[in-house]
């Protein structure tokens, strides 16, 4: 059987959990291959009986080295992508950071001055992204924009069923939000408490790991419940840092939005 494959290469924070878990699996005519079977998705693709396959899963600095890895194999697959304007998408990238139990400031984090922050300034470089699967792939990539998603979700689950030769019925699409999110008080919350730790907050060791996030989910809920008056009004990322992170990428921005 010749098999037409997709492969969904989410970059995280640009709705890549709610694709996978609100819309993928309920797109009639495709065998989705979410995150939890990835590992497996060769072994998958080859046993599916149908002729249309959609793996999907998130990538960010593990980008090209999977790209590669799966072009390898599927060098005729057509690539979806969501781009996120590298401003708003760096302020989510922060605020998960925080979230995990990080501590730092955006400016520690995000080093658009001499790239020695947490995320090297080639990481956030999305047309590099696009050109690569150029390079790899046969097929013209979906590109869609997070900002689409945001505006109009319908026509986006409407361009992804187009581009993929399938359906799906309205009525089944849960638009609830998968992940919550946490207001500015808590992640002002967690960063100062998460001080305490003095040391990166990913950790090897698993029972550290995972003690770390009972304590920062901890710290999340004793900000959920503290009066909003104990807390400073000062923004959680200082907006000209932002505007300075828009700037630096405008003309990768455009060149993105120009290869749609």
């Amino acid at each position: 059987m010749n098999k037409e494959i997709f492969f969904h290469v989410g970059l995280s924070k640009t709705a890549s959990t709610y694709l996978q878990n609100r819309f993928f699996n309920k797109i009639v005519g495709i065998n989705y291959i979410g995150n939890h079977n990835y590992e497996k998705y060769h072994e998958i693709i080859e046993q599916s009986v149908s002729d249309k396959i959609l793996v999907s899963r998130e990538f960010d600095r593990q980008y090209n080295i999977e790209l590669e890895k799966f072009a390898a194999i599927y060098p005729d697959a057509k690539i979806i992508i969501v781009l996120r304007q590298h401003d708003s998408w760096m302020a989510s990238q922060y605020r998960r950071y925080l979230k995990n139990g990080g501590y730092k400031e955006f400016e520690q984090f995000f080093d658009i001055e001499n790239n020695r922050g947490l995320w090297d300034i080639e990481d956030v470089l999305f047309y590099p992204k696009l050109q690569k699967i150029n390079e790899l792939f046969s097929e013209k990539p979906l590109v869609i924009f997070y900002e689409d998603i945001k505006k109009d979700i319908f026509a986006v689950f409407d361009q992804i069923t187009k581009y993929t030769g399938t359906k799906y019925n309205r009525e089944d699409i849960n638009l609830t939000s998968k992940h919550k999110s946490y207001s500015e008080k808590q992640l002002k919350f967690v960063k100062k408490a998460c001080r305490i730790f003095k040391n990166d907050y990913r950790s090897k060791k698993i029972i550290l790991s995972r003690s770390r996030w009972l304590v920062c989910h901890l710290f999340l809920f004793i900000a959920a419940i503290t009066p909003n008056f104990l807390f400073n009004k000062k923004p959680l990322i200082n907006p000209e840092s932002l505007e300075k992170v828009k700037e630096y990428f405008a003309e990768d921005w455009a060149k993105c939005k120009g290869s749609n």
